[in-house]
């Protein structure tokens, strides 16, 4: 019996290194790239995007009622989600191009996002790119769930600036 309780704890330890290892080797970086037409001229859309302080009403589903926002500007946005905390921060703005990095406990470091617009006879592009880098070991096993569930996050926060900006756009365009 105690070789057989040896025996398995060699097996499960052999399994959890194996684990670990192959954890630290696998990609932590997550890519996330998506983009929708928007029925709004350019100069609307842009406003929309460049200035942090309009994310609220947008970027944060409904699941965000229960958040605090602590502060807004058109440069930065900060929150906190029960004991999670967030902020945004827009490190650069170029015509059609908006850059912000993001923090966000938990999950994941790094966050950077690409914010492009296109100006189009029916409306504005807007293409959302995104990378992070997932934490070690757990966080690279994670990389394709958590991709997905960013993602689908950016589809659902596109939706609403959709949504908000449909009654922006003039009327027989």
């Amino acid at each position: 019996m105690p070789r057989m309780l040896k025996l398995i704890g060699a097996v499960l330890g052999a399994l959890v290194l194996a684990f670990t290892a192959l954890g630290l080797v696998l990609p932590r970086v997550l890519r996330i790239e998506r983009s929708v037409e928007l029925p709004a001229p350019l100069s609307v859309v842009a406003a929309e995007v460049e200035d942090l302080s309009r994310w609220q009403g947008w970027a944060f589903g409904p699941e965000a009622k229960g958040c605090t926002f602590l502060g807004s500007s058109a440069t930065e946005l900060r929150w906190t989600c029960g004991d999670v905390e967030g902020a945004l921060l827009r490190t650069d703005r170029s015509p059609g191009t908006v850059w912000i990095d993001a923090r966000v406990g938990g999950t994941v470091e790094r966050v950077r996002m690409k914010l492009s617009l296109t100006e189009l006879p029916s409306g504005t592009l807007l293409a959302w790119q995104e990378q992070a880098t997932a934490p070690r070991v757990m966080g690279a096993w994670l990389r394709p769930w958590l991709e997905r569930a960013r993602g689908d996050e950016i589809d659902r926060s596109l939706a609403r600036l959709r949504a908000r900006l449909v009654p922006a756009t003039p009327q027989g365009s």
